[in-house]
């Protein structure tokens, strides 16, 4: 399983059943999120994983830790069954 080498491999942080793997890119925004809903869960280590929301940050981005407070914040208690689109993530985290 892809995810799970990735998630063994460093930059692990999953909030209740949702992976965020995170890399930093040099890129013109702080930070650009991309949303996978996975068909089926998905074990890695003991946790079950429904979805994965990847997070590039801009490595020269001051607000780097601030984002995954906020999204930590935003996401632990969310049952990502109601997560069904890009509209639906955002509306998650505004």
């Amino acid at each position: 399983m892809l995810l799970k080498k990735r998630e063994e491999a460093g930059n692990q942080l999953i909030i209740g059943e949702l992976s965020v793997p995170h890399i930093q890119a040099e890129i013109a925004k702080p930070f650009k999120l991309f949303y996978l809903k996975l068909d089926k869960k998905v074990a890695v280590y003991t946790s079950k994983v429904a979805g994965i929301l990847i997070v590039i940050v801009n490595g020269s981005s001051n607000e780097y830790t601030q984002l995954f407070s906020y999204l930590y914040d935003h996401l632990k208690d969310i049952d990502l069954k109601i997560i069904n689109s890009k509209e639906d993530l955002l509306q998650v985290l505004l």
